[in-house]
């Protein structure tokens, strides 16, 4: 995933939270794995654009499934960077999905973009940030989401 807006870290976008809250609430439920060990609904506060997306296509999975008529949903997601590498702003997202979802991915995809889209282009006033961007040039971060 390549970043094409200003924005790299959710600290970016002060209302993320409660855009969250009104667009998809049960994506601030999802499990998170993370170095401070924080509940995803703390670490959206201040994680990658790429690590939100991640968690965003993971709920989304997991509702298509339980639409198809599945008792149970579960899919992890990994999302790693290497900005010494690649661009600035490259997201590496790996799914534990498979063909069998092939069916659902693109319909969660398209969700998740519009999502995100909503996400980065929200502005109610313009932003001034004094707070530092996010300046780790290697990271990984993992996410899952049961239903």
């Amino acid at each position: 995933m390549d970043v094409l807006y200003n924005q790299i870290n959710t600290q970016e976008i002060p209302f993320v939270t409660d855009l969250l809250e009104e667009n998809l609430p049960s994506v601030l439920a999802t499990i998170c794995y993370n170095e401070q060990d924080l509940p995803f609904c703390e670490e959206v506060q201040n994680t990658e654009i790429g690590h939100l997306f991640e968690h965003i296509l993971l709920e989304y999975l997991c509702q298509y499934k339980m639409k198809k008529g599945a008792r149970r949903a579960t899919y992890a997601g990994r999302t790693t960077w290497n900005w010494v590498r690649d661009p600035f702003g490259r997201f590496h997202i790996h799914l534990t999905c498979g063909t069998k979802d092939a069916d659902i991915l693109p319909i969660a995809l398209e969700q998740t973009v519009g999502l995100m889209k909503i996400l980065l282009e929200y502005n109610p006033q313009p932003l001034f940030s004094t707070s530092a961007k996010s300046t780790a040039r290697n990271g990984l971060k993992n996410g899952e989401r049961r239903w």
